[in-house]
């Protein structure tokens, strides 16, 4: 599994593509708030990737917005739990 946050990074900012039956969806500012709040190795680079954050930040890049809208800080953990849920 690729290490490089780097190009983990550059892959993730190609975004607004169909990729199988996913879209990737356009990195906004609400979008990359998401993924620090859960760690995601996108945007801390000293988190290892992990099926678990991948599965997490994958949600965050893939869902609609409707989806993400209401999660803060406060309820994280259910923004994981239904990440899980989602793959």
């Amino acid at each position: 599994m690729n290490q490089n946050p780097t190009t983990a990074i550059d892959a993730l900012l190609e975004t607004d593509r169909k990729v199988g039956q996913l879209t990737v969806r356009k990195l906004t500012l609400a979008r990359m708030a998401l993924l620090e709040l859960a760690h995601s190795p996108f945007v801390d680079a000293d988190e290892k990737f992990t099926y678990q954050n991948m599965v997490v930040s994958a949600f965050i890049v893939c869902a609609p917005n409707e989806e993400l809208k209401g999660y803060t800080s406060r309820n994280v953990e259910s923004l994981v739990e239904r990440s899980y849920e989602w793959a």
